[in-house]
């Protein structure tokens, strides 16, 4: 995003470029590209990482170390944020870093006035900055100048991202199909006509993936599908089951990984139900949203949405007059959200071949949460605040005061981050995780058999799992109970699932109308995200079917059926997440 340079002669310049892309235009792919021409220049220490909300924001800009080439999801929610009249002193802080990014000596930059001009010679000693196009062009002495575009590797890597049209051409076909086997579980005519139009919608390129535009787009009055969403007499539990059943058939492996994911959905309002002031992972603060616990399930062909479950805070459980309002069910009683996710698990899993239950620290420093996953016989990888205290079953323990007498000393507890630091750099173990589209996912890990806190007692044995992800500065705990028999590359490779789920929701917020809803009651919640999650896994078949590649603006259908073909090259296209909980698991 931004890189200091300091040329030969030490002049000292703020050279940076942006780029603006809407939902589905294909960034990870281009970013994939970038980030290849920069490794094979040995530039790869000017790569950042993927800060997807505004808490990781500001790490990134204070502990980024100048990294050039980063990826900000949903930028324009973050800058509405920071420029919010009620924003916070952080905040502010955050807005200040980029107004220093983004200007050399005051706080101003070229802007819309400045789009037609073709070249600005802003920088002398021959570097050249082109604002129509971004291209960047370097002029030798007395050279012509030449832009990274045209260098032969960079063309490679662009002809490697076009989506031909026939690849394309029959994604209306493949919907119809993979929607038929859900039509049945909606039992009137117009319940099937308008769930189809839903999911064609959320699969549209709406801005807004909301019943009033979808309705408008189809040229349909909006009240019958606000209705048919909002509280329309269809079972959004069967239609799940069936979604369930279509991942075991697609994606069922016996070392799967079953993901527990709460996520949240700003909302300005208070009437929507369940909506109070909690933590916003996605806005890195505590503020007025709802809290969805979702399950989702990682393959090594892929992965998919599994279940989901709206979470109801106490005072909302405890009102008796919002519950009618909202229309929730006298059976729905206050559940903290490992609860919530532990009966999710006893319907999703049966049937389904898995190896593993991953989650974030949310779910991990629940000690509850953990035991209960031992007594289902279930192997978990849960991650933990950095904060969690442990006691180090390979440490020697304590002398006696006295020898020969009283008591055996025991290993004194001490926090999952000192124990790293203290550790030698020659305990870290390197792995591969993973193949990535363009390099290979590198970790370094190490594990130890430890005993953490259980309420007011001391619990079982569990390892404990400490990742530091090679050339990024974060570094992630997690307790898992798998025995020591268990290579520790397996538990990593499980614990990094979590993070590609993180990914799918993202994408279901951007490309499946995930968080486009306008719904107030709990059978309207419910049902949105139930249409959402069968479009989002229609997304995941066609991501597998074309390898993995993201199709851009050409892989989703629109009011016609299918987004038009791919225009030309240049053609102007269309228009987080969590902050880290502090707390000791107990």
């Amino acid at each position: 995003m931004s890189h200091k340079v300091q040329s030969p002669t030490w002049l000292r310049k703020n050279f940076y470029t942006m780029g603006l892309a809407p939902s589905g235009a294909g960034k990870d792919h281009a970013r994939d590209c970038v980030t290849t021409l920069l490794c094979r220049s040995g530039l790869e220490g000017l790569i950042g990482g993927t800060p997807a909300s505004g808490a990781g924001l500001l790490t990134a800009l204070r502990e980024g170390g100048g990294k050039c080439l980063v990826l900000w999801d949903e930028f324009g929610r973050v800058l509405k944020n920071l420029t919010h009249k009620n924003a916070g002193s952080h905040q502010r802080d955050i807005l200040t870093s980029l107004m220093e990014l983004f200007s050399s000596s005051k706080s101003m930059y070229a802007g819309v006035q400045y789009a037609n001009s073709t070249v600005t010679d802003d920088f002398s000693e021959g570097l050249r900055f082109d604002i129509l196009n971004c291209s960047r062009r370097w002029i030798p002495n007395g050279g012509s100048s030449m832009s990274l575009l045209d260098h032969s590797e960079a063309q490679a890597l662009l002809n490697d991202a076009v989506l031909t049209p026939e690849s394309v051409v029959d994604c209306t076909d493949r919907l119809t199909g993979f929607l038929r086997r859900y039509l049945s579980k909606f039992h009137r005519s117009e319940q099937r006509e308008n769930a189809i139009l839903v999911v064609h919608g959320h699969l549209s390129g709406l801005e807004r993936k909301t019943c009033e535009p979808i309705a408008i787009q189809a040229g349909l009055p909006r009240k019958p599908i606000q209705f048919f969403v909002g509280a329309g007499k269809w079972d959004d539990e069967s239609v799940m089951t069936e979604l369930r059943n279509h991942v075991i058939e697609e994606l069922a492996e016996p070392e799967g990984v079953v993901v527990v994911d709460p996520s949240a959905f700003p909302k300005k309002g208070t009437e929507s139900c369940g909506v109070d002031r909690q933590w916003c992972g996605r806005l890195g603060k505590l503020d007025n949203c709802q809290v969805g616990v979702f399950l989702a399930y990682a393959a090594s062909d892929g992965y998919a949405p599994l279940d989901r479950r709206l979470y109801l805070p106490k005072d909302w459980a405890e009102d008796k007059a919002r519950r009618e309002k909202c229309h929730v069910s006298p059976e729905v009683k206050f559940q903290e959200k490992w609860r919530i996710a532990l009966d999710l698990l006893d319907r999703s899993l049966p049937g389904l071949p898995h190896g593993w239950i991953a989650g974030d620290d949310e779910l991990g420093r629940a000690s509850g949460f953990r035991a209960a996953l031992r007594s289902r016989t279930e192997r978990y990888v849960l991650d933990v605040p950095c904060n969690t205290t442990v006691r180090d079953l390979e440490q020697r323990r304590p002398r006696r005061r006295h020898a020969g007498r009283g008591r055996k000393r025991e290993v004194p507890f001490v926090r999952a981050d000192l124990w790293a630091q203290s550790q030698p750099e020659s305990r870290w173990v390197r792995i591969t995780v993973r193949d990535g589209e363009k390099v290979p996912l590198v970790v370094d890990a190490m594990t130890t058999p430890v005993r953490a806190k259980q309420e007011n007692r001391i619990g079982p044995e569990e390892r404990l799992v400490v990742i530091r992800p090679v050339g990024e500065s974060r570094t992630d705990y997690a307790l898992t109970n798998a025995s020591t028999e268990v290579p520790l590359g397996d538990v990593v490779r499980a614990q990094r699932q979590r993070h590609r789920i993180e990914e799918l929701f993202e994408a279901g917020n951007g490309e499946a109308g995930l968080d486009h809803y306008e719904v107030r009651g709990w059978i309207g919640w419910h049902h949105h995200v139930t249409l959402s999650l069968i479009a989002l896994w229609f997304l995941c078949l066609e991501r597998r079917r074309v390898g993995g590649k993201n199709p851009g603006d050409h892989g989703l259908a629109d009011a016609a059926g299918v987004h038009e073909v791919a225009p030309s090259a240049g053609a102007e296209c269309r228009r987080d997440r969590h902050g880290n909980l502090a707390g000791v698991a107990a």
